[in-house]
């Protein structure tokens, strides 16, 4: 009878170290009595570039598209706001005497005109562009007059930065066009044809 007293004692014992040694082990892993979960793996991939409405409505449909769902560099032409005053520009060579001359000096107010629009307009612009391409984001731009645009190579961030300028009008893709043949000879045959616009043209 002392014998099996004994042994009952060791049971109950045994089985209250059994039950602290799970309590402990449960407050080791936290509620429940399996192991610590996993934190979820952080991607590894680069999130989709944002861009605001606004800046949107200024990207060609087809170049935004592109620009959200690729890395790849992207040719586009950054047209500004501002415009020459042409009518000023050609108003102020109409002292000139009528003739051939008059026509020239219009000619070269229109271009002087245009090219300082340009100048100033783009400056900024230019200047973030220069630092994006120190920086890596921009492969290369070019700036024209004509149309006060500047036509650049560069990361969809870079795009994205620059259509949310107030400075820019309208972002498009830099398409490639090509002159069906025939128009192409004719073209070159003109090229050949000194034009008395030209030296107006030059820087």
């Amino acid at each position: 009878m002392l014998t099996s007293h004994r042994q009952g004692r060791a049971f109950a014992l045994a089985f209250l170290v059994a039950g602290t040694l799970l309590a402990l082990a449960s407050a080791a892993f936290g509620e429940g009595t399996g192991p610590p979960s996993r934190p979820a793996l952080t991607s590894t991939s680069e999130p989709s570039p944002r861009v605001d409405e606004e800046s949107a409505r200024k990207i060609e449909p087809d170049l935004l598209r592109a620009a959200m769902g690729s890395r790849a560099p992207l040719r586009f032409i950054v047209y500004l706001r501002e415009r020459a005053d042409l009518a000023d520009a050609a108003a102020q060579a109409i002292s000139a005497p009528p003739g051939p001359q008059a026509t020239l000096a219009r000619r070269r107010a229109v271009v002087a005109a245009l090219q300082r629009k340009a100048e100033t307009s783009q400056a900024p612009l230019r200047a973030a562009l220069a630092a994006a391409q120190a920086a890596g984001h921009v492969h290369d731009y070019t700036p024209f007059w004509v149309v006060n645009a500047i036509a650049v190579t560069a990361d969809s961030a870079t795009l994205l930065e620059v259509a949310a300028r107030p400075e820019v009008a309208i972002v498009r893709a830099d398409h490639e066009q090509y002159l069906p043949q025939p128009l192409a000879e004719i073209g070159k045959v003109f090229s050949d044809i000194p034009s008395p616009l030209t030296p107006a043209l030059s820087p």
